[in-house]
């Protein structure tokens, strides 16, 4: 994280970004521990000395020094002058405690963004968070310390559990059943003949080209889920400007962090739909694969995962009735020369998939599209949703638009595109 004054940050964020970084920025009321806070710490110092201090009765490591804390260092007003000051030495800090042989880590805190940052410094170590955005404050701390069980940290359960009056009660045991799984031994001759048969049951993903499909047009309104931030604002933008510039009525609705649940998504569709005045959508295309961050416990699954489910959820739960159409950029291959330039919105292909088995009554298809934006682009993003190219996995590229197909492997080829 960087602070400070606007145009400086502003200026490292551009020479970031032209070495291939992703920036983002971040909504605060002030640039704290940055030299934009100087004027207020000779009165913070004043409000610090006239504070009582006491000693701490366990170990701290101090974000100022990245190190454990002297004792008589955190009882003093200057400590906590540094502290608004310099810089927060959060990574330093989590590897002292890692070099110090801390596995476990409980974050008590309003939600789990330490413990999504602390596991980017330090991978072989547990975090847990007590508290949950949008959970349970009861479920959210039970599935804590659960967690720091099972990693071999005590837990007074009897304390915990005092009120529900538990009751001990032995397992029941089971007899072992000898029953041998092992596969037995082949011979020589029949190995071979084995993998020569193996080899026939090898498929793999091609991409074949399909008829160009411009100059459909849409009609009706068309509910159109983007993710709520500046990621990639441009490209989303002309996704709507797509749609609308061919007929669609677009409904936009922005989704973030706190809608990636299954109610929620409801409710939020639900608002979107009575604002715009009308009951139902011809159809949904979701551009939330680009949503930028994690979710889930411990920051596990990418947010546009997480948003896509939730949509897919909440849409039957609405009763849309169109067909949900999710929109990626750089997710798959289509040949050789290519290459996926975003694993975490080719997971948003696998969970489509998925739901295109689950529930076909409600689903369109998947459509990738690529780096470079143009008017052809555009018209092939019209036609793959609206039903003309009768695909339902498909790459729009410059020079086309491709439908992804299974084919047996060639006999001794090794690679699978993607």
């Amino acid at each position: 994280v960087i602070s400070g004054a606007e145009d400086t940050v502003v200026e490292v964020a551009g020479l970031l970004e032209a070495g291939g970084v992703k920036t983002k920025r971040l909504r605060v009321s002030h640039a704290f521990h940055s030299p934009l806070m100087e004027p207020m710490l000779a009165e913070f110092r004043r409000v610090a000395e006239g504070l009582s201090y006491a000693s701490p009765r366990m170990p701290v490591v101090s974000n100022v020094t990245g190190r454990v804390a002297d004792a008589e260092a955190l009882c003093s007003a200057e400590y906590w002058v540094r502290h608004v000051r310099e810089a927060v030495r959060f990574a330093d800090g989590v590897r002292s405690l890692a070099d110090a042989e801390v596995t476990t880590f409980l974050e008590l805190g309003p939600d789990g963004v330490l413990s999504g940052m602390g596991q980017e410094c330090v991978s072989d170590a547990a975090f847990a968070s007590v508290l949950r955005a949008g959970r349970g404050e009861i479920p959210s701390l039970r599935e804590a310390l659960a967690e720091i069980y099972v990693r071999g940290r005590q837990v007074d359960w009897s304390a915990l559990l005092a009120p529900a009056r538990p009751r001990r009660v032995e397992l029941p045991t089971y007899a072992f059943q000898r029953e041998r799984f092992w596969l037995e031994p082949v011979r020589t001759d029949t190995a071979p003949a084995l993998t020569r048969v193996a080899d026939r049951w090898r498929y793999r993903v091609s991409w074949s080209p399909v008829s160009d499909v411009v100059g459909a047009a849409l009609t009706g309104t068309w509910l159109v889920a983007v993710p709520a931030g500046p990621a990639g604002e441009e490209w989303v933008a002309d996704c709507v400007a797509a749609l609308a510039g061919r007929g669609a009525l677009p409904v936009v609705v922005e989704l973030g962090q706190d809608d990636a649940d299954r109610a929620v998504m409801a409710d939020r569709l639900r608002g979107a739909l009575e604002a715009a005045e009308v009951s139902d959508a011809a159809g949904v295309v979701s551009l939330l694969a680009s949503a930028e961050g994690r979710h889930g416990e411990y920051g596990s699954v990418p947010l546009g995962l997480a948003l896509t489910l939730s949509l897919l959820q909440a849409i039957g739960d609405v009763g849309v009735g169109g067909r949900v159409w999710c929109v990626t950029r750089g997710a798959v291959a289509v040949g050789g020369s290519e290459s996926p330039l975003s694993v975490e919105q080719a997971a948003v292909w696998g969970l489509g998939r998925v739901a295109g088995l689950e529930a076909p009554e409600r689903w369109g298809g998947l459509v990738d599209l690529p780096e470079v934006w143009d008017a052809r682009v555009a018209d092939r993003l019209v036609g793959v949703v609206s039903g003309r190219a009768d695909e339902t996995e498909a790459a729009v590229r410059a020079s086309g638009v491709f439908g992804r197909r299974v084919a047996r492997a060639i006999e001794g080829a090794h690679g699978v595109e993607g």
